[in-house]
This record gives C-alpha cells, structure tokens and sequence, in this order.
C-alpha cells in the first residue's frame, strides 16, 4: 500500500514531465548555446551541466568550447554560475540576454549602497 497522498504526487510529476501536446520534454535541445570557457573550469562545467552538454572542444586561443543545449534561451542564466571564466559566443539572443543580466547587475551595484524604492 502507498503511503496517503502518494498517487496525488507521482501524477503531478507525470504530468509536468510533458508538455501540453504529450510530448517528452525532458532532452529537448530547442536551443544550443555555445560558450567559451577557460580550461580550468571544465569540471565545474561538466557538474552542472550535466546532461545539457553537448560538445567540448579546444579552441586556438586556449579556451575551450563549450555547446549546452537548452529548452529556451532564458536556461542561458545557468551559465553565469561560471561568472567571468565564460562568455557566450551563439546564438545572438543568448548573448543578449546575458549582457542584460549583467547590465542589471552593474546598475544595482553601481547604486553605492543606496536603498532601492
């Protein structure tokens, strides 16, 4: 016998496992962001990217390249857990994102400690 509320929960995990249509969602690559990443960094890379990575290979300039598929460009902010030792080099809406964030960022610690309305 489950435990009480068990049946609720496992169909709530089935469904959000698929999108309105049935489909499996879980390995969709909609979009394949390819980054630039310091060498060093891999392991941490490969850590959270899990199985969102798709490609590594080396560069010219002793970087590496890196391709991480995600189901919307918005996933692109997992990439910033590797702050300045990444940059993201395709597609263009991902870097665009990503300067934006950044912008934020700049603009909230450029305030010099004061208090936000």
């Amino acid at each position: 016998m489950k435990p009480p509320g068990r049946e609720h929960r496992e169909h709530r995990e089935h469904r959000g496992a698929r999108g309105s249509t049935g489909e499996r969602r879980e390995h969709r690559d909609d979009v394949i962001v390819t980054a630039h990443l310091v060498p060093d960094r891999l392991d941490l890379a490969r850590r959270i990217f899990g199985t969102r990575r798709r490609e590594v290979r080396d560069l010219d300039h002793g970087h590496l390249s890196l391709a991480v598929a995600y189901e919307e460009t918005a996933g692109v902010r997992q990439l910033l857990q590797l702050g300045e030792h990444i940059e993201i080099a395709a597609p263009e809406p991902a870097r665009r994102l990503v300067r934006d964030l950044a912008q934020k960022r700049v603009d909230v610690h450029d305030s010099r400690g004061r208090t936000r309305s």
